[in-house]
């Protein structure tokens, strides 16, 4: 048998000292994949000729047309059937499958290259695909998380101008805390702006135990917003997830967190039975950054005097600190115009709530998620964006980070998986899809092939053999 032929003869190589356990590992691998796009090219061309002799057939056949799609495996070249009928060209096979026209790179592969992209740079991503046999260029990285975050995005604009379904669930705490980070823009966008604000939404259900000892906790039931939008676009999906969710009238309170920017403040006023606060980290810095960073002592003063509404004791402050500092005068100020302006918003939201679940912590963890979301990955080594660049790549984060990274397809949200056969829009040449057609998978591929399958019988019944081989020693009950 075929199977144990090829794995008799690694194991003499191995015995012989010819081969380590790493030259194994990249032998066998190469073999998986050489034998996953003879399977998969099989299984689409007997689909095709199915198609052919069944019922209903779409018009008259024209005869094949060839195309190249990369997958997982490596690159795939099948022939599928072109249909004339009424003025119309088809591929009923690439309907079935959810092929678009010029789609050339799998959905799971694409997903891949987008994901791999948000953690690393696209010639970075290219080079890490290269490790496993996958050859995309940067471009390509860069185009599959254009396609699949533009997708993301414009569902989300959809769902924030639709009527949102009503949410059911109940809550005794929901936080909702906003930040904005900005990213350089590049080229001609940047001559009409030098940054680009993308505003960051953290929303949790309060808080859970992480551990039974009860010292660690994690926030429950976690989720981002995101957008390159305005204020208002940016609520708007804010609001339609919320509404979404839970039923406000379910909702003990509501927290709105930010970081005194007037737009992190608009929430607030939008539903009942909500608080806002200026989370302590950036009030923390509006002090430090006007009076240094040692002092600590001064931080727990001025929040010591607002929490008593000691306004006049806060005016005593300022002005010693300004006989101390005149060289600070306007920057002392400045400070204690923003404090008076969000006096309330500074005070605990614990210290002015009701009824309050024992749980209940201090707010300040959308900083986390805006590191994660843009920092980390959009504000190092001098990097620039474009708008769109920036818009997609964020939302792709987002979906991650919500868990909704593995519901994306690019050919399903384009198509919706139609069973309808794809429409060409002239008679098509012979040749279509990848530009270079088949040199990956002739390197990658065929190589290997044929220096393992024996005599002149060819792909398809070596390819018979071995899997029976395969599957006898998978599950010999079926053999």
């Amino acid at each position: 048998m075929e199977l144990l032929s090829y794995t008799t003869s690694l194991a003499q190589q191995v015995a012989g000292g010819k081969k380590d356990f790493v030259q194994l590992e990249q032998e066998v691998f190469q073999m998986v994949r050489a034998l996953g796009i003879l399977v998969m090219e099989k299984i689409v061309q007997e689909a095709d000729d199915l198609l052919f002799v069944g019922a209903g057939r779409a018009g008259k056949s024209e005869g094949f047309r060839e195309k190249g799609i990369q997958t997982l495996f490596g690159e795939m070249n099948y022939r599928r059937r072109l249909y004339s009928g009424e003025g119309e060209w088809i591929h009923p096979l690439d309907g079935k499958l959810g092929i678009q026209e010029k789609l050339t790179m799998s959905p799971a592969l694409e997903k891949a290259a987008a994901y791999m992209a948000t953690q690393n740079s696209f010639r970075e991503s290219k080079n890490m695909l290269e490790e496993v046999g996958l050859y995309l260029s940067h471009q390509r990285v860069h185009k599959a998380v254009q396609d699949l975050g533009g997708i993301l995005e414009k569902e989300q604009e959809l769902a924030a101008k639709s009527e949102p379904k009503e949410g059911n669930r109940k809550a005794e705490i929901v936080v909702v805390e906003s930040d904005g980070d900005w990213v350089t823009l590049q080229g001609k966008e940047r001559k009409k702006a030098k940054g680009l604000e993308i505003k960051v939404g953290c929303l949790y259900e309060g808080w859970e135990q992480a551990d039974p000892r009860g010292k660690r906790f994690r926030l429950k039931h976690p989720h981002v917003v995101v957008t390159t939008g305005t204020a208002e676009e940016y609520w708007k999906r804010v609001d339609h997830y919320v509404l979404s969710t839970y039923n406000p009238d379910e909702v003990g309170l509501m927290v709105f967190g930010s970081d005194g920017a007037p737009w992190g403040k608009d929430g607030a006023e939008m539903y009942a039975k909500s608080l806002h606060q200026i989370d302590e980290f950036h009030f923390q810095r509006w002090i430090k950054r006007t009076f240094g960073f040692d002092q600590r002592a001064l931080v727990d003063t001025i929040k010591s005097l607002i929490e008593a509404d000691d306004h006049e004791g806060l005016r005593v402050l300022m002005d010693s600190k300004i006989e101390a500092w005149p060289e600070k005068k306007k920057d002392i100020e400045k400070l204690a115009g923003t404090l008076e302006r969000n006096w309330e918003s500074v005070k605990d939201y614990r210290l002015r709530a009701g009824k309050l679940p024992e749980i209940a912590r201090g707010i300040g963890n959308v900083e986390n998620a805006s590191d994660n979301l843009v920092s980390d990955r959009m504000k190092k080594r001098g990097m620039a964006w474009s708008i769109n660049g920036a818009k997609h790549l964020v939302q792709i984060k987002a979906a991650v980070r919500n868990g909704t990274w593995e519901q994306v397809s690019r050919w399903g949200a384009v198509d919706n998986r139609s069973d309808q056969a794809t429409e060409v829009s002239a008679p098509p040449s012979g040749k279509q899809g990848r530009p270079r057609k088949g040199n990956h998978r002739k390197r990658d591929m065929e190589a290997w092939c044929q220096a393992h399958m024996p005599g002149l019988e060819g792909n398809e019944q070596w390819l018979r053999e071995f899997s029976k081989d395969i599957q006898h020693y998978a599950n010999p009950a079926m053999a």
